[in-house]
């Protein structure tokens, strides 16, 4: 009987914006000045996080964001800004809330204005009582009268963005998700995913279709867990809105889903919802890793003891690390391998380093390359560094086809001349 095919699917931010579905973002509170209505969108990417004039509206809503990117970056709040994505907001955040423990700059008069101005509660209404509190204490950050406050609120209003922003998204088009697992497994291809996204639009789209589905837990095997024939896994690098961290306990068991049965009526279903950031009496928020360029929380070996979230985190890259290596063909949707992203990086030239020196002829890992919707600035990668093809070619990667839109890479006519490509 001749071995099934093995295909590892990565799914970037690009793979949402043109799955066909779309996010439902509703304001966190009533700003003063005016009012933000609740809108769609397609889900915003890093580069254009801020240039949508809505979502920037509704990051000023945020008293800590607005008081961040108009001193730190300049950011006019009349005027929509450009150039500056979220993961670099995040980096700038975490950078110097790191310099605070090492005393290169303690942002003492910036957090005692900041702190005068919520207190007022001045341009915004129902702030929280965490907002109001003279300190930060969470396992987050140590507590402190305003040393630590103004940076470990930005911390916890991103977190807080973030679910507004892609907790709730709606399908309204063709689903790009489910019509690519579906021609997959007609083909008797098996299939683990790999995907950057913290949404949980891939397994929403499973469970619609009725696909069974789980995901890769850190207490199981990885070698002995990958490429069942029955059911995909879902690997989130970043962790996933829909996974439960208990911020007062680092090191207890975070809240997954089961894996999703579409014949098995026990139990409540998982809805896949997201976790709504609770800083009160439960202290609980997103099991996720913020978009910085250091990713501390897996990048760490103090983080990987200390915190059960870093190492799940950790599991699932190690998890695609050998996903990669078993697979004998790679689609990646929506990724554009962007030079900040070094860990990314790291997992495809790990992949092609142990792939050639198995003493197997070396064949390159071959590639099908899905780059997003071509009227929108998706590519984060600097043109002087070459394009993504350039990428995968200089790093033992053979690229044999690349499609424009996910959308068109799920029609059955490009779908097959892809896979014969990818197994000539």
């Amino acid at each position: 009987m001749a071995k099934r095919k093995r295909i590892a699917v990565v799914y970037g931010s690009g793979s949402t914006y043109g799955s066909g579905y779309e996010v439902e973002i509703t304001p966190p509170r009533k700003h003063k000045d005016e009012n933000v209505q609740s809108f769609f969108c397609k889900p915003p990417m890093d580069k254009s996080f801020f240039e949508n004039p809505r979502l920037w509206e509704l990051s000023l809503c945020y008293p800590s964001i607005k008081f961040f990117t108009r001193g730190y970056f300049g950011f006019s709040e009349n005027a929509t800004p450009a150039e500056v994505g979220l993961e670099e907001v995040w980096s700038a955040i975490d950078l110097n809330q790191k310099h605070i423990h090492l005393e290169t700059y303690g942002w003492e008069s910036e957090s005692e204005k900041y702190l005068e101005f919520i207190l007022a509660k001045r341009d915004f209404e129902d702030l929280d009582e965490q907002d109001m509190k003279p300190s930060f204490e969470t396992s987050r950050t140590p507590s402190g009268r305003t040393r630590f406050k103004f940076l470990g609120d930005c911390g916890r209003h991103l977190h807080h963005l973030i679910y507004r922003v892609y907790g709730f998204p709606k399908l309204k088009g063709i689903d790009a998700y489910t019509e690519l697992h579906k021609q997959l497994l007609e083909k008797d291809i098996d299939v683990e995913y790999i995907t950057f996204n913290y949404d949980a639009c891939l397994e929403k789209s499973l469970k619609r279709g009725d696909f069974e589905f789980g995901y890769l837990s850190d207490v199981e095997r990885i070698v002995d867990g990958l490429y069942r024939e029955e059911f995909s896994h879902i690997l989130k690098l970043h962790g996933s809105l829909t996974w439960e961290h208990r911020i007062s306990n680092s090191l207890a068991p975070l809240r997954l889903p089961q894996t999703f049965k579409p014949w098995d009526s026990s139990g409540a279903p998982y809805d896949f919802e997201p976790i709504q950031p609770d800083y009160g009496e439960r202290n609980t928020e997103m099991a996720i890793i913020p978009p910085t360029w250091s990713k501390q929380d897996i990048n760490d070996d103090i983080h990987a003891s200390r915190s059960r979230l870093s190492q799940l985190i950790l599991h699932q890259w190690r998890s695609a690390l050998e996903a990669l290596k078993q697979a004998d063909a790679v689609v990646i949707v929506g990724y554009s391998f962007p030079p900040s992203d070094l860990h990314a990086q790291r997992l495809f030239r790990l992949t092609a380093m142990t792939r050639n020196t198995k003493g197997d002829g070396g064949e390159p890992l071959r590639v099908a390359w899905c780059r997003g919707e071509e009227n929108i600035q998706e590519s984060k990668r600097d043109p002087s560094r070459g394009t993504v093809p350039d990428f995968l070619k200089s790093n033992g990667l053979r690229l044999v086809s690349e499609v424009s839109e996910f959308q068109n890479l799920c029609n059955p006519r490009t779908f097959r001349e892809t896979l014969s490509k990818l197994f000539p």
